[in-house]
């Protein structure tokens, strides 16, 4: 839900509200690795982050307390991060990537 909500409203929100941009690159862009120049918004990301508290909030009844409370403080900021510095364009898989892994991470424990 982070993925799909979180980083699906981070475009509509980051070409409407966007002031304050960064870029990243590519994966692979005009026949070479790592290429390109694409902006972010700070905005765009800050979505991420939003929706990944509420998302988890919502979630509550399936962490214990300890879970929760590590998951609401370090999920958000991993996946807003990771969002920000995927390769543009493929930044779905790579917060896949990290919210399951973290997820798996912390529910086995």
């Amino acid at each position: 839900l982070i993925n799909n909500i979180g980083d699906g409203l981070a475009e509509p929100v980051g070409v409407r509200f966007g002031r304050h941009k960064y870029t990243t690159t590519a994966l692979y862009y005009k026949g070479k690795f790592c290429n390109g120049k694409f902006t972010r918004s700070f905005e765009g990301s800050a979505c991420v982050y939003v929706m990944s508290v509420v998302v988890i909030a919502a979630n509550y009844s399936t962490f214990s307390t300890n879970r929760f409370w590590l998951t609401i403080v370090l999920l958000p900021i991993l996946m807003t991060v990771g969002e920000a510095t995927a390769p543009h364009t493929n930044d779905g898989p790579f917060l896949a990537l990290i919210g399951c892994s973290f997820l798996t991470a912390v529910l086995s424990m």
